[in-house]
């Protein structure tokens, strides 16, 4: 019979497991594994892979000769080697778009948080203050966005935005005369997005090209000090450098619903400087945590098992 593996937490519904064991005889493991030992363990000689927060290595891969497919439950696959997939002929793939919808409010409600100086506001009336004055925020209206990263995501951001009335400049890898009309934005280069936005929002994917573009080099050429919101991954932007950026005051202000390693190391000082920057604020890495979002993603999760099985591989990762 065929095997699956689940091998961390998910969140399903009892519908969900009904459906996925109907497939083959299901593995599952509630808790995370604290190893790679345990993960090649749990995943044993499984034909098919569920799942997402765990890296799926070269080694991990190899361990395994049975392995047939990764079904990922998440629109990101940085976390699978794809060149050992693709030597072994395993097909990898993931859910895009899944999120669009949450992400893009998370991204937006971190912007608005950092724009009208939320957390400064509540803590001033804690302190059982009221002057209004002291509160200065920043108005939406006839400012420019910028949006790095055009998918689902990037696309319903740009929609909040131009609900707003801003002007949406964005930057991807492809752009297109059609999209840009279809969406609404103006596609531009990215030292001209960065020169010319007074919010810019992450919604790329991490990739050789994306690491590290939010560098010391990005930050110099913010012209408008904008606020700055990453919801995609940490590594897009440089660590050292956002952190020189709020010292400086190059950005208004920073919202990052993702680390560079999750969870972070709590003791290294770059971290340190931002949990104790008053302009910056945190999630933890929760903007597609919604009951609808998470509905959709394991819907369409199990929809890629499906067609698997049944020659017909859908959203497959290249």
């Amino acid at each position: 019979m065929l095997k699956i593996s689940v091998p961390h937490t998910v969140v399903w519904d009892d519908a969900d497991w009904a459906r996925l064991r109907k497939m083959g005889d299901v593995s599952y493991f509630a808790e995370y594994p604290a190893t790679k030992a345990e993960l090649i363990a749990r995943i044993g000689e499984a034909d098919i892979i569920v799942g997402a927060d765990v890296e799926f290595s070269s080694e991990v891969i190899k361990s395994n000769p049975n392995l047939r497919m990764i079904s990922i439950w998440s629109t990101g696959y940085d976390n699978v080697d794809l060149d050992a997939a693709r030597q072994r002929a395993i097909v990898v793939s993931n859910v895009p778009g899944y999120s669009a919808y949450s992400v893009a409010e998370q991204a937006w409600a971190m912007a608005l948080h950092l724009a009208k100086k939320l957390t400064q506001a509540d803590a001033h009336v804690r302190a059982k203050q009221f002057d209004w004055s002291a509160i200065r925020g920043l108005e939406l209206y006839g400012k420019t966005v910028g949006i790095i990263g055009t998918g689902a995501i990037g696309a319903h951001s740009a929609a909040i935005a131009r609900g707003f009335g801003c002007q949406v400049l964005a930057h991807t890898k492809h752009p297109s005369p059609a999209r840009a009309k279809n969406l609404g934005v103006t596609y531009v280069s990215l030292a001209e997005l960065l020169a010319k936005s007074d919010i810019i929002l992450l919604h790329a994917p991490l990739t050789d090209e994306t690491k590290n573009m939010i560098n010391a080099e990005a930050f110099s050429q913010m012209a408008n000090k904008p606020i700055l919101v990453n919801t995609a991954r940490g590594g897009i932007i440089d660590m050292d450098a956002v952190v020189n950026a709020l010292e400086e005051g190059q950005i208004r202000g920073f919202g990052l619903d993702v680390m560079w390693e999750e969870p972070p190391d709590w003791d290294s000082p770059a971290i340190q400087k931002l949990l104790a920057a008053d302009r910056v604020i945190f999630a933890p890495h929760c903007g597609a945590h919604t009951r609808e979002s998470f509905q959709r993603l394991t819907s369409i999760c199990l929809d890629n098992v499906e067609a698997f099985l049944k020659g017909e591989p859908t959203h497959v990762v290249t």
